[in-house]
């Protein structure tokens, strides 16, 4: 590998799009005029919506038939995370950096018993972590993944996310100088784990490698394939809004085209049916073309992925809102990680629909009533509160008036 080329995949990919020409390639295909579009798309921009300009070919609202309020029900990336505040009830967001720490989020939910993936050690200048192997200099890190540690072994950030700075390590060469990634780079090992140093100072975390179910790593060898489950807490408990499956191209080594960019096959989605958990329709990433039909295919152990969503979160139930990363490993689903804001594109592409749509609005909606009653008992409470303290010290002065000279 050439020492100058980057060890980690550093940067979110950025679709390279131009306006002008898809504006001119939907005026060719569709008689749609220029002007129209910029219209609608500087209508969706600045309504309640806040659509980016991307969204507005890509979720192909340019076709007739489609009304405003339709349109309009579409949620941006800014609108999306406001969704996601509104569904808890104010205060739980001081509980999110506990949920979004990745080492934090795996040590809670593994001793409450559920199945987490497999953390072996952490770097992190300062940072502690009881037990685990906490690891604070480049050349302490480098005995641990030459004499320490089995192969393969994945890596991520402690913070972030949509699969930045993440890699599969193969395993070391001959010498043990050089650690073989999956995407077929060799780097040398001191190098590696200067990178991690220089660019980590958040931390960063050495995790098993998950063993996928047989019908999974037949389609994903290199990469886990995360199943993202969007779980709403309502009067009853959790209940799964959304599933999709994530599903890596060859070569890749995260479910998300950003730890991938040596790949040229851009990661696939699938819309899974909460009650059956076997595929509905498929999104197929860039140049990947599957041998056959997805559609239909069941997943593994869904019931299974259902009550670990579920039960995960009902042990953390003032969250309104929480998006898992579920693999399909070769005994049973395993937490790969859980998220207090969830994007909600992976929905809305896939499914060509918009989130607040009636397909979902109707469970969205239950959720927010839940959290609109919740915020008006507690203010109750808070009422009564102070009417109480109010009504003490009334008392109090008045007993202290009576008292004789």
């Amino acid at each position: 590998m050439d020492d100058q080329e980057p060890v980690f995949s550093l940067a979110i990919p950025v679709e390279n799009w131009n306006l002008r020409e898809r504006i001119a390639r939907v005026q060719a295909d569709h008689g749609i005029s220029i002007y129209r579009q910029l219209w609608e798309i500087m209508r969706l921009r600045f309504g309640k919506g806040k659509l980016e300009p991307l969204y507005y070919s890509k979720y192909e609202l340019y076709k007739p038939g489609l009304t405003r309020e339709y349109k309009s029900q579409f949620v941006s990336i800014k609108t999306g995370k406001a969704l996601n505040r509104k569904l808890s009830p104010k205060g739980v967001a001081k509980h999110n950096c506990f949920i979004d720490d990745k080492l934090l989020s795996s040590l809670a939910f593994s001793a409450a018993g559920f199945r987490f993936a497999k953390t072996l050690a952490m770097y992190h200048p300062t940072r502690k972590a009881g037990s685990l192997r906490a690891i604070d200099r480049a050349d302490e890190l480098k005995p641990f993944l030459t004499e320490q540690v089995g192969y393969p072994l994945f890596g991520k950030p402690l913070k972030g996310s949509r699969g930045v700075g993440t890699i599969r390590i193969e395993g070391l060469s001959p010498d043990k100088d050089h650690l073989i990634i999956t995407d077929g780079r060799e780097i040398r090992v001191s190098r590696f784990c200067q990178a991690v140093v220089d660019g980590y100072s958040d931390g960063y975390l050495f995790q098993e490698f998950i063993e996928q179910h047989p019908d999974v790593s037949r389609l994903t060898p290199t990469a886990v394939g995360t199943v993202r489950v969007v779980t709403l807490m309502q009067d009853g408990g959790p209940e799964p809004l959304y599933a999709i499956w994530k599903i890596p191209g060859p070569g890749a080594m995260a479910d998300n085209d950003s730890a991938s960019w040596k790949i040229k096959v851009g990661a696939s989605t699938a819309l899974i049916d909460l009650q059956s958990g076997k595929i509905v329709k498929v999104r197929a990433g860039v140049n990947r073309v599957f041998d056959q039909p997805l559609e239909g295919m069941q997943l593994p152990f869904w019931q299974d992925v259902v009550k670990t969503v579920c039960d995960g979160h009902a042990l953390t139930p003032d969250h309104g809102i929480l998006g898992w990363d579920i693999a399909l490993g070769t005994d049973g689903p395993v937490i790969v990680e859980c998220n207090t804001s969830p994007l909600h594109t992976i929905y809305q592409l896939i499914t060509m629909q918009p989130l607040l749509g009636p397909a979902l609005k109707p469970e969205i909606d239950r959720a927010l009533a839940r959290v609109s009653a919740e915020k008006k008992r507690l203010e109750a409470l808070e009422i009564e509160a102070v009417k109480r303290n109010v009504t003490t010290k009334v008392h109090a002065a008045m007993a202290g008036q009576r008292k004789p000279k």
